[in-house]
């Protein structure tokens, strides 16, 4: 049994942690150190299982993250990998997401940069500048 809190940060860490937080009075909790410090590695926020697959897949993938750079939207990334012939990602049909998903997805898509308020100029949702 771990008799101190620093026998259990020493523990649960497996690299160094800014020990600022931790000597600055700001939090001495071990768990909550590591799990700051995996979330900063991973950079994703707690999603859904199918979301977090096909985001890491996307992440993973050049060809899917460049898609992701000029799509505003889930709706607009599936109908562009279409293209290709893909209706799954790492075994997630993506006939088979929920609205809640779909939304999580929709905020992933666009934390490349475009939103339908801001959108790449290829983007369904650019004003047409011919028009």
């Amino acid at each position: 049994m771990l008799s101190t809190e620093t026998e259990l940060f020493k523990v649960l860490t497996p690299t160094k942690i800014n020990c600022k937080l931790l000597f600055h009075g700001v939090t001495n909790d071990p768990i909550f150190l590591y799990n700051k410090d995996i979330h900063h590695k991973t950079n994703l926020k707690i999603m859904l299982p199918q979301v977090q697959r096909i985001s890491e897949r996307i992440l993973k993938v050049d060809n899917f993250e460049n898609v992701a750079h000029v799509c505003c939207d889930w709706e607009e990334f599936v109908f562009e990998v279409a293209e290709w012939g893909v209706d799954h990602i790492c075994g997630v049909e993506f006939d088979d997401l929920t609205d809640e998903a779909i939304k999580e997805l929709d905020t992933f898509i666009a934390s490349f940069g475009c939103s339908p308020s801001d959108p790449h100029p290829c983007s369904k949702y650019a004003n047409p500048i011919f028009a």
